[in-house]
């Protein structure tokens, strides 16, 4: 539809140029004729054109018939009217095509602003229907995997690490009433409502700052409904084995971006090559200084 009224100002606008190159041949042709009245010659070539300029001369002469002679020859100055007519129609018509022109420009920006008007509804839309997706995404896993410090040869202290992890567990499931279940060496909880996430991560925190002498690291997962692949995410994540963080898949750091209130920040770690030879973007959670 849009082409078709295109279209169609174009048309308009060379009806009027075509009208306007009339207008200026019709008044080369009155010279002419004119030229061979007042030399009272009879110009075959000129005998296409002569009823329209003379039913032309007569409208002229209604509006002004003032005529005299010189030398003989009887000068009229129909034909200046005429000529006038004729300017006047080139002139309309080039009013009629700066017009068009004006209208055409109308319709341009009235149809950009609906056009964009109608792109904010469906990206408004979009929006929603995207938040309400993510919202719909409540369920997430989080995996703890401890692991000893390196050793330092100014102390030989030997940690019991399964100890460590019975107190760590003990002080988790305090906190969040949530039992762990065995995954990858390590420990894997589960949990019902994303937006409430930052409570869980208080706790992750004070379990990364303790004065544990093992090293933490600690991989969220948000859940996509099917559990085969949330546990293939989560391995992937724990095999990068990043100690002394709280990280995630950019799928989770996505999710937490729609939380109506955070406490942390999300960074992007880096790209990795993940096992089925493509890429996986690893962000972590960082604390507000």
């Amino acid at each position: 539809m849009n082409e078709f009224i295109l279209g169609f100002f174009k048309f308009v606008r060379n009806v009027f140029y075509f009208l306007k190159i009339v207008a200026v041949f019709c008044i080369l042709m009155l010279l002419f004729y004119w030229v061979q009245n007042l030399t009272g010659g009879d110009w075959a070539w000129l005998n296409f054109i002569k009823p329209f300029l003379k039913e032309l001369l007569k409208v002229a002469n209604s509006i002004y018939s003032v005529s005299f002679d010189i030398f003989g020859v009887k000068f009229e100055f129909k034909y200046i009217s005429a000529i006038v007519l004729l300017l006047l129609f080139g002139i309309l018509m080039e009013l009629l095509t700066v017009g068009t022109n004006v209208v055409e420009g109308l319709y341009r920006s009235g149809r950009f602003l609906c056009k964009k008007a109608e792109e904010a509804v469906f990206n408004k839309n979009l929006e929603n229907e995207m938040k309400r997706s993510q919202k719909s995404l409540t369920k997430y896993l989080v995996a703890v995997n401890t692991y000893e410090k390196p050793k330092n040869p100014y102390n030989q202290t030997k940690v019991n690490l399964e100890e460590q992890n019975v107190i760590m567990n003990k002080f988790i499931m305090e906190k969040t009433n949530t039992t762990p279940s065995k995954f990858q060496d390590g420990f894997l909880y589960s949990f019902n409502d994303f937006e409430k996430v930052d409570k869980v991560l208080d706790v992750m925190f004070r379990v990364i700052h303790s004065k544990a002498p093992i090293d933490y690291a600690i991989c969220v997962q948000i859940s996509t409904g099917n559990p085969i692949k949330d546990k293939e995410l989560l391995e992937r994540l724990v095999k990068l084995k990043y100690t002394g963080k709280i990280y995630m898949g950019s799928d989770t750091a996505y999710r937490y971006g729609y939380n109506d209130f955070k406490t942390y920040n999300t960074v992007q770690i880096g790209l990795f090559q993940s096992g089925d030879g493509g890429t996986m973007e690893v962000h972590e959670f960082k604390e507000n200084l």
